[in-house]
């Protein structure tokens, strides 16, 4: 966004004691703001152009008690002449990510013990050079990219023909995800051993017919080219987005690269054998999306109906989570796999995961 109206900052405290570690601006991704706003219009409007070109004014919430200049979360407010204003609330833990990276710091400069715990306040303080000082209600203008065509498609046929997979959370844009698709995947898994896989996720967004919601269908992997696999790291190269597109084009359809595929060998991780007991309470077990994932995800597929597909290979047989976007943050998130096959075997979906961190640093102790 161009031009903030506000200068964000993190009240970083020490939970051990209350010591106060200092306030520190944070240069907050506002575009992931205001494309979640401009997608949220898009659902509500059905109109792709005006969901492009509205205007968009991002502000902070006030905190109820304290007042500001602390905050609560953002509040985001997308306009078209001639429709309802939309407005969303982000909530206070959209500037977590800011906070952690923040906490990794004062870990470095040992300030802050590793591992300890720390909570922060949110801080806002207008810009002296902003445009909000000159008119009473400014807006913020910044075309973002969103879905051109929604495809014709029936919510109920996809429904119908689908079993769902995990905890399919209410509001959230509907995904289906054929089993062919979830069966290539975990053949790529099985495949890479003891290296990380990835693929790129092909597929378009829909549209009912009748109730105009909008829902997201994959239609096919392209598995990564030109990566760096290692044990606990997928390399993705401008070469690996080149073989992508071009193998994209190759189609000849209207599909677009919707989101992508990596696998965790967390069966691997083990440096020896452990007895069936610990492998059960393994911490590799539990699946996460790295903060290097994260990062992948926010800079690659930051439209607001992208997803990530992770498949955690562990001891007890593949674990399947995937991830998207909600209210501009990364959650997890529950979908339907279409014309599912009852005599093929699906992996585990798994309850929870753990968002931005990085547990394959974690030692195996278990003995």
């Amino acid at each position: 966004m161009s031009s903030p109206t506000y200068r964000y900052f993190l009240a970083i405290t020490r939970s051990e004691g209350g010591l106060s570690l200092g306030q520190f601006p944070v240069d907050l991704d506002l575009d992931l703001a205001a494309e979640w706003g401009r997608f949220t219009a898009l659902r509500c409007w059905s109109n792709p152009e005006l969901a492009a070109g509205a205007e968009l004014r991002i502000r902070p919430v006030w905190h109820a008690t304290l007042g500001q200049p602390y905050v609560e979360g953002l509040r985001i407010t997308v306009r078209a002449k001639g429709l309802p204003t939309i407005t969303v609330d982000l909530p206070r833990s959209f500037f977590k990510s800011n906070a952690m990276r923040i906490g990794d710091t004062l870990v470095t400069q040992k300030k802050l013990p590793p591992g300890e715990l720390f909570t922060y306040a949110v801080l806002a303080r207008p810009e002296a050079n902003d445009r909000s000082l000159q008119s009473p209600d400014p807006f913020e203008v910044e075309e973002m990219p969103v879905p051109s065509n929604l495809a014709p498609g029936s919510l109920n046929d996809e429904l119908e023909r689908s079993v769902a997979f995990g905890e399919v959370g209410p509001g959230l844009l509907p995904v289906f995800l054929p089993q062919r698709v979830m069966d290539e995947v975990l053949a790529l898994t099985e495949r890479a051993g003891k290296v990380e896989v990835g693929a790129v996720l092909l597929g378009r967004i829909h549209q009912d017919a009748a109730s105009k919601q909008l829902f997201l269908k994959v239609t096919a992997q392209i598995p990564t080219r030109h990566t760096i696999s290692e044990s606990s790291r997928l390399g993705i190269t401008p070469e690996t987005w080149a073989a992508a597109q071009a193998n994209l084009d190759l189609r000849q359809t209207d599909e677009q690269m919707i989101g992508w595929f990596h696998s965790h060998p967390a069966r691997h991780w083990c440096a020896k054998e452990c007895a069936p007991e610990a492998k059960a309470r393994c911490p590799f077990a539990t699946p996460f999306f790295s903060s290097a994932d994260c990062q992948l995800h926010r800079v690659a597929f930051s439209q607001a109906h992208c997803i990530a597909l992770l498949i955690t290979d562990t001891f007890s047989g593949p674990k399947a989570t995937m991830y998207g976007w909600d209210r501009a943050q990364i959650v997890q998130r529950g979908f339907h796999i279409t014309q599912p096959d009852a005599a093929r075997a699906l992996p585990v979906p798994a309850a929870a995961s753990i968002i931005g961190s990085n547990i394959h640093e974690t030692s195996c102790n278990n003995s």
